[in-house]
């Protein structure tokens, strides 16, 4: 019989995976939070974690798939790699330069998938 867990799919998974590993919360506010920057004007108010984002979707909601594909990835383990695959991810997205791809991933236009596997590549952002 499948347990509970194995039932649920998508985002609801990841979302009670999330709840029961700390490391993996942890990942997930602070990707979320470099969604979150917006690369308004000085003295223009910036996007607060968890507001609508271009489209249907929440820095939230995309936080939590990046982590999942992050977390996939590195062999779902929390250790060395899988944080500090976060932690440059999440840099990568604060950067201002990265303006561009922060608001394609929001938007959907850049897939999870892309992004992660794009960033894995280590080609730089333009």
């Amino acid at each position: 019989a499948a347990s509970e867990g194995e039932a649920r799919s998508g985002a609801a998974a990841s979302r009670a995976d999330i709840s029961l590993a700390p490391a993996r919360a942890h990942a997930v506010v602070l990707i979320g939070e470099a969604l979150s920057v917006d690369s308004a004007e000085p003295g223009e108010p910036k996007a607060e974690f968890g507001q609508p984002a271009a489209g249907p979707r929440t820095a939230a909601d995309v936080a939590v798939a990046v982590e999942a594909e992050v977390y996939k990835a590195v062999g779902k383990a929390t250790g060395k790699a899988y944080q500090a695959r976060c932690r440059s991810l999440a840099s990568l997205l604060r950067a201002p330069r990265a303006a561009e791809l922060r608001a394609n991933v929001r938007a959907g236009r850049c897939s999870v998938e892309e992004f992660c596997g794009f960033c894995a590549a280590g080609a730089p952002v333009s």
